[in-house]
């Protein structure tokens, strides 16, 4: 049972009940995810929450338990902290620091811009793909691999190692990804 009290909830109980079902959602897929998919220990924090989070908010908005302003305005908000992280930080290197939270917002963007470029008609795809490739778990190089194997994703990967490892090129990589979601 969980117990909320407080003049926040009072004054804003619809927000709170949105949070706790994006907490639950991300947490049950968390669950699943690591019962099929373990880490395997060395996957970086923004592979595996990223995708958590990527697929929570897409099973409450098919649900119907979020409205599409709801995720939009969320969508937009985790686009502004990974941009905000990635101007003096390469993703790689944010985990175990006081920024690792941005690797959950990074990750959620990343996944849904290369869900949308993998497959336009078949947003879950990539991550079918990564999952039934990947007894055992999956890692940056099972993703890495599928982005390669297919002609609409295999530019992006170039651009996802830059945002990875490189401290310079990670911002202007992040808003180029970005941009590849509404190009053709």
């Amino acid at each position: 049972m969980l117990t909320l009290s407080g003049d926040d909830l009072i004054l804003n109980p619809l927000r709170y009940e949105r949070e706790i079902l994006l907490i639950i959602a991300h947490e049950a897929v968390h669950l699943w995810n690591g019962y099929l998919f373990p880490n395997k220990g060395d996957s970086p924090t923004w592979l595996y929450e990223g995708s958590a989070e990527y697929l929570s908010y897409q099973l409450l908005l098919s649900l119907g338990m979020i409205s599409k302003d709801y995720h939009d305005y969320f969508y937009k908000s985790d686009i502004e902290k990974c941009s905000s992280v990635l101007e003096t930080e390469a993703l790689g290197s944010i985990d175990n620091t006081p920024s690792v939270f941005a690797a959950y917002a990074c990750g959620h963007v990343i996944f849904d811009v290369l869900s949308v470029k993998f497959d336009k008609d078949d947003k879950y795809k990539l991550l079918k793909e990564l999952f039934t490739h990947s007894a055992g778990g999956y890692s940056f190089n099972s993703l890495y691999k599928l982005l390669k194997q297919n002609d609409s994703t295999a530019s992006l990967g170039v651009k996802l190692d830059k945002i990875l490892s490189s401290k310079i090129e990670s911002h202007e990589n992040f808003k180029s990804l970005l941009s590849t979601k509404s190009s053709g």
